[in-house]
């Protein structure tokens, strides 16, 4: 009992725990910091449900189900006030948000729940940061700013003129859980051929990612091959507002029998082992977690050239693409399903590269080290 009470405890904060790259970081470093054994972690949210809740139960964390802020002035002092009584009932230590809303929520609340500090995570490359009052107040509140890449760390110095010394970058830490399913039962789940080519996207299906253009570039993949064993993309993710719109764009194009779409995989492993090619047209990217996963899978890529991809590839990276270009994009696949020999060498280089920079090892005692700066020395901020 004596032992429980000495350690200090990290609250996280995600807005859902549906699959993403934000709740994937956050499953990830609570597993570490858990098994540390110097703290306790409770993963707050407003909605609990989500393959991400159901990994965090069987990591054995906490989820505390938060009630949603309403809209009006009236609904949301009172929605924060609530919120804060709930912090400081539970006596955190260090709070976590991370994306977006939790960093905007919690930065400019948390001096008033009693925690010694608050870690503004920046995992994307600043696609929902607007400027309001709300969220300056929290980019001058926040205790550090975390970026897990260049270009989320340029955003912040850029755009809001966040000092150098405030910003730390650590690197998504990256692991593959043992794979449920093996390559012929994923293929039989997915209702494609064994001798198939497949190729796989993993992205929730948002504006960001840019579907469109891989559907537009994977026509042209298709109409360039046989008929008679033509290639299949997945489309993996959550299924958000865009996909009515990216189905009726595949019926368009005439490809309704070789893409599928698929939603959230919590076997993500046997997946990627079951495919022969990872594509991503994103328009913009932080630090990818899914390119992460299929260096770590041993798939070869084809993506968009932009900063957040070139960072977990590496600068010489061949397989890259300008964004918004069907035609290059396209390319680049037919070269992959044409001499898949050429690949290996660049495989091997990118699974060396994720397990030396992307471990998560390397990534939760980064994140130890910050708490220990925070709060050995208050006044760092």
């Amino acid at each position: 009992m004596k032992e429980k009470q000495t350690k200090k405890l990290v609250l996280m904060f995600l807005r859902s725990l549906e699959i993403g790259g934000a709740q994937t970081h956050a499953c990830m470093l609570a597993e570490h910091l858990k098994q540390s054994g110097e703290f306790d972690v409770q993963v707050w949210t407003f909605h609990p449900q989500g393959l991400i809740g159901e990994i965090l139960q069987e990591k054995g964390i906490e989820i505390v189900r938060v009630p949603e802020i309403g809209n009006g002035i009236a609904a949301k002092v009172w929605g924060l006030l609530r919120l804060v009584r709930m912090a400081r009932k539970a006596r955190p230590t260090i709070l976590v948000p991370l994306c977006d809303y939790p960093n905007k929520l919690w930065g400019a609340i948390w001096e008033f729940t009693g925690a010694r500090a608050c870690v503004w995570n920046q995992l994307d490359e600043g696609r929902e940061i607007t400027g309001k009052f709300l969220e300056k107040r929290s980019l001058k509140r926040s205790s550090v700013f975390v970026a897990n890449s260049e270009e989320g760390k340029k955003f912040l110095k850029q755009r809001f003129k966040i000092q150098d010394h405030r910003i730390r970058i650590i690197y998504n830490g990256i692991h593959l859980e043992k794979e449920e399913l093996d390559r012929p039962g994923w293929r039989k789940r997915l209702g494609v051929p064994e001798n198939a080519f497949l190729a796989v996207m993993v992205a929730n299906y948002t504006k960001f990612k840019d579907h469109p253009t891989l559907l537009k570039a994977w026509r042209i993949v298709v109409q360039r091959l046989p008929k008679e064993n033509p290639p299949i993309l997945v489309l993996v993710g959550n299924l958000r507002l865009t996909e009515s719109s990216l189905r009726t764009q595949a019926a368009d194009l005439g490809l309704a029998d070789s893409v599928v779409f698929f939603g959230q995989v919590k076997d993500l492993s046997g997946l990627l082992h079951a495919c022969d090619l990872g594509v991503f047209s994103s328009k913009h990217e932080g630090m990818p977690y899914a390119v992460l996963d299929c260096m770590l899978a041993r798939i070869p890529i084809v993506a968009t050239g932009i900063t957040g991809i070139r960072e977990a590839l590496g600068a010489h990276y061949p397989y890259l693409v300008p964004p918004d270009d069907p035609e290059q994009l396209a390319e680049q696949i037919l070269a992959r399903i044409s001499a898949p020999q050429h690949d290996g060498e660049w495989v091997e280089a990118n699974y060396q590269r994720v397990t030396r920079l992307f471990s998560p090892e390397a990534m939760g005692k980064n994140y130890e080290a910050l708490f220990a700066e925070l709060l050995g020395d208050r006044s760092s901020r």
